[in-house]
C-alpha cells in the first residue's frame, strides 16, 4: 500500500515537473502580454494627451487669427478715414488757392 501511494506520487510529481516548463512559458508569456497592453494603453494615454495639446493649439491658432482679421478691418477702416481726412484737406488748400487767385485778379483788375 505504502508502495503504491510512493508511486502515485512519484507519478504525479513527474507529471507536474513535465507540465512546469509549459506552466512558465505559459505565465512569461501572459507577462509578456500584460506587459504590451500596459505599453499600448500608455502609447495611447499619450495620443490622447498630444490630440488635446493640437487641438488646444488649433484653437489658439483660430482666435488669433481672427483678432489678427479683426485689427486688419480696423486697420482699413482707420486708412480709409484718413485718406479721406487728407483728400478733405486737399480739396480745402485747392479752394484757398483758387480763391487767392481770384482775390489777387480782382485787385489787378481794379
Amino acid at each position: 500500500n505504502s508502495d503504491s501511494f510512493k508511486a502515485e506520487a512519484a507519478s504525479a510529481r513527474a507529471s507536474l515537473e513535465a507540465e512546469l516548463p509549459k506552466l512558465i512559458e505559459a505565465a512569461q508569456q501572459e507577462a509578456r502580454d500584460a506587459a504590451a497592453a500596459q505599453e499600448a494603453a500608455r502609447k495611447a494615454e499619450e495620443e490622447k494627451k498630444l490630440a488635446a495639446q493640437l487641438d488646444e493649439q488649433a484653437k489658439r491658432a483660430a482666435a488669433e487669427a481672427s483678432a489678427v482679421e479683426a485689427l486688419q478691418r480696423a486697420n482699413e477702416s482707420r486708412l480709409l478715414e484718413l485718406q479721406a481726412e487728407l483728400e478733405a484737406r486737399q480739396e480745402e488748400e485747392r479752394r484757398k488757392q483758387e480763391q487767392s487767385k481770384k482775390e489777387a485778379e480782382a485787385q489787378g483788375l481794379l
